[in-house]
């Protein structure tokens, strides 16, 4: 017998973090979300994503085991830029049963079209810097920390519910040549060719802490200016910047961190980087005690892979060199750990001047990740 229980127990809430386990106990690229997030995400009172959206989290069980969880969200944001409302579908994981599956996400159609939303969209979660899209190809690799992973059956599950592909994001895997090579060289010319004629330099930081507490809140400046043209983004305000910074200040550092400013110290753009923590977090199963915060920490200081987890250039510098600039800080950091590669996280594929920074480098597109679509 199937049956849906909303989490708002201490029990469905634990079946709804540690479901994935079981799904994913055999896969070996399945990189898990840091449990103690997920709990927390269910404080309502402390869910600041909360004030500007309703959510609907659910678990489907199967003679009362869970077999099925996923979120249901209409962002508020969203229907205020788009004037258009619509429902989002979050944390969809379930087992190979189709019957679960469709019992599950019956309910949040409902739910989602109780609430006045005339369509579904997702994997998406409150903003930009959640997971999301579901991977449709490139199910035989591991991920950065923060993309999603799911087996092909989703997609096929997805199909048969109806929905169809609303976008597509790449992700790269980009290896840069030797130092010493002359496409090397005439990124960093180029870098200091245009901080010459744009009057620009690299924002300054004694370390990892004053770099987080310069320029933490300028780097989200730049991204809702930035991103504010891209799908489904919406903008991030100072209280979700605040919790969004504590939520990855571990991993900033300013070896992979870098902002751009104008002439009048205004920020202009910048790149956020990561040591690759997958497989760290990936063998600890998202725990991070006993022994998962040693296994986290070891992968940040000593990395041969790089996550090129958030670029952005506001729009009146877009087209005139700033990429170059960046990537010339990153690389800095890549030879001297000798990094193998770097993996981008999701970049539009409709965004061409995003896909255009790795024509001139040896770069290929390892996974594709899709927004589904469907009407209710």
């Amino acid at each position: 017998m199937l049956e849906i229980k909303r989490v708002n127990s201490r029990q469905t809430r634990r079946d709804f973090v540690n479901i994935v386990d079981k799904i994913y106990k055999n896969s070996e690229y399945y990189v898990p979300t840091i449990k103690l997030d997920d709990h927390e995400m269910f404080n309502e009172k402390k869910n600041i994503h909360l004030k500007d959206a309703i959510w609907y989290p659910i678990v489907v069980y199967r003679d009362k085991k869970p077999v099925g969880r996923v979120i249901g969200i209409i962002q508020n944001l969203a229907e205020k830029k788009t004037g258009v409302r619509t429902a989002r579908f979050y944390y969809f994981d379930c087992f190979e049963d189709f019957e679960a599956c469709e019992f599950m996400m019956n309910e949040i159609f409902r739910w989602a079209k109780q609430n006045g939303a005339v369509s579904i969209h997702g994997p998406l979660g409150f903003n930009d810097t959640d997971r999301e899209g579901m991977v449709v190809e490139g199910f035989d690799t591991m991920g950065t920390y923060v993309s999603l992973y799911n087996y092909p059956y989703y997609v096929d599950f997805m199909e048969k519910l109806g929905f169809t592909k609303d976008v597509d994001w790449l992700q790269h895997r980009v290896s840069l040549p030797d130092r010493d090579a002359e496409i090397i060289g005439k990124i960093d010319r180029l870098s200091d060719l245009v901080q010459k004629r744009y009057k620009l330099h690299f924002g300054t930081s004694k370390n990892n802490k004053e770099f987080i507490k310069k320029y933490g809140m300028p780097v989200f400046e730049v991204l809702n200016k930035a991103y504010a043209p891209l799908y489904e983004t919406v903008p991030i305000d100072n209280i979700t910047a605040e919790r969004i910074i504590s939520g990855f200040k571990l991993l900033i550092t300013t070896e992979l961190c870098c902002i751009v400013l104008d002439e009048n110290e205004k920020p202009i753009a910048f790149a956020i980087c990561f040591a690759n923590i997958s497989k760290a977090v990936a063998k600890s199963k998202g725990r991070l005690l006993p022994f998962g915060i040693f296994r986290l920490m070891r992968a940040i200081k000593h990395y041969d892979v790089i996550d090129l987890a958030l670029i952005a250039v506001i729009p009146e510098y877009q087209s005139k060199g700033i990429n170059a600039m960046l990537m010339s800080y990153i690389s800095k950091a890549y030879y001297r750990h000798n990094v193998k590669y770097m993996e981008t996280n999701l970049n539009l594929e409709e965004n061409i001047q995003v896909q255009s920074l790795w024509k001139d480098i040896d770069s290929k597109v390892y996974r594709r990740n899709r927004s589904w679509k469907r009407s209710l």
